[in-house]
């Protein structure tokens, strides 16, 4: 499952809490919750740490241009308001242990217009220093998001081409923000409610294709939040291996992708720690790396650059899979590093983000 989700929405609630324009000085809420997109754990969501779909020979040609539209070409109403696939991803998939008898190859069994309903929950605390100064940063309450999935098709080869519908988003009861803030915050992540999309999931879990309609999104750095939230969904899921396994199987995922500039670097080890009839466990393990360079950063001031020094994260969980359902259930728990740095005109400035977050996924009944 994804690495990215936890920073995410610490990333969304971040940007929304901002109630004042920028100042000279980057503020800390535009440029230190930027980078928290970048370590997607997206336990993640991205709340999951999945990656995206491992290109076919026949995808090959269409991973290079960011996949096919995979829909029979009945594209959004405005393809320039759609929150488009901006990076193809590169990943491998290797089986490490193939797992005791008897094994299987694990499939999903997609059915078309069955609707999942995932509700995913984050909660998260950060500590960060700017300068060399701690700077007060108040633990953030947790944010809900619950997003619908219709299987409209299923292919000749099992993929299922899915619509996306998020239907609520927003923070929980808990302290850590000021009534001004909460309803600047509430109002911000309001703007991504009925938000629509569409993807495509082969029978093994990897989801091969997204896109979220952005038109209506005016917000620069709610924009950045949705791109990387729409990595989130794009690499979310239990992903299996092509070869038959077993109970105690073990397979490694490496995905390189990017995001805000940044080429990242995430190896995910699975491990099948349970299995009965279609439903079973995965244990998960997470690294994500990336080298230092220039950022793309939402909500700096003009004139002013960032560049990444150096980012870590890891992250386990465990995921439970229904191959009746096109959604896991489960929980993951991360922590990051971030380093920044901050120029503008001769003026450097370094900031150090360090983030746990936890993120629990469930499908819903109703």
């Amino acid at each position: 499952m994804k690495t990215a989700t936890p920073f995410l929405w610490a990333a969304l609630l971040a940007l929304g809490c901002e109630s004042k324009p920028a100042d000279p000085a980057p503020p800390p809420s535009a440029t230190a919750s930027a980078p928290l997109v970048v370590p997607s754990a997206s336990a993640g969501p991205s709340a999951s740490g999945a990656p995206s779909a491992e290109p076919a020979a026949s995808d090959a040609a269409t991973a290079a241009d960011g996949g096919d539209r995979g829909d029979g070409g009945d594209a959004p109403a405005s393809d320039a308001g759609a929150a488009k696939k901006a990076f193809a991803p590169e990943h491998g998939v290797k089986l490490l242990e193939p797992g005791a008898e008897p094994r299987q190859k694990l499939r999903y069994k997609f059915v078309v217009d069955r609707t999942d309903r995932l509700e995913m929950t984050t909660t998260s605390s950060m500590k960060m220093t700017m300068g060399g100064q701690a700077a007060d940063v108040p633990s953030p309450p947790a944010v809900r998001v619950v997003a619908a999935l219709t299987v409209k098709e299923v292919t000749a080869d099992g993929t299922a081409k899915r619509s996306l519908v998020l239907e609520d988003v927003g923070l929980m009861p808990g302290p850590g923000l000021s009534k001004e803030q909460r309803d600047q915050a509430e109002k911000n992540l309001s703007a991504l409610e009925k938000l629509t999309g569409r993807d495509r999931v082969d029978s093994r879990g990897f989801v091969r294709q997204v896109e979220l309609d952005a038109s209506k999104i005016d917000n620069p750095a709610l924009k950045q939040a949705l791109a990387a939230m729409q990595q989130t969904f794009d690499q979310m899921g239990a992903p299996f291996p092509e070869e038959e396994i077993g109970v105690g199987a073990k397979w490694q995922v490496k995905t390189k992708l990017e995001q805000m500039g940044i080429k990242l670097t995430q190896t995910a080890n699975y491990e099948l720690s349970a299995l009965t009839g279609d439903t079973g466990k995965i244990k998960l393990q997470l690294q994500q790396t990336a080298p230092g360079g220039n950022m793309e950063l939402p909500g700096l001031p003009a004139g002013a650059t960032a560049r990444l020094v150096g980012m870590k994260g890891s992250g386990k969980g465990e995921l439970e899979f229904d191959l009746a359902r096109s959604i896991p259930k489960g929980r993951i728990d991360t922590k990051s590093e971030v380093k920044v740095q901050v120029s503008m005109a001769s003026d450097k400035q370094e900031m150090s983000t360090k983030m746990e977050a936890k993120v629990v996924f469930k499908p819903l009944t109703k």
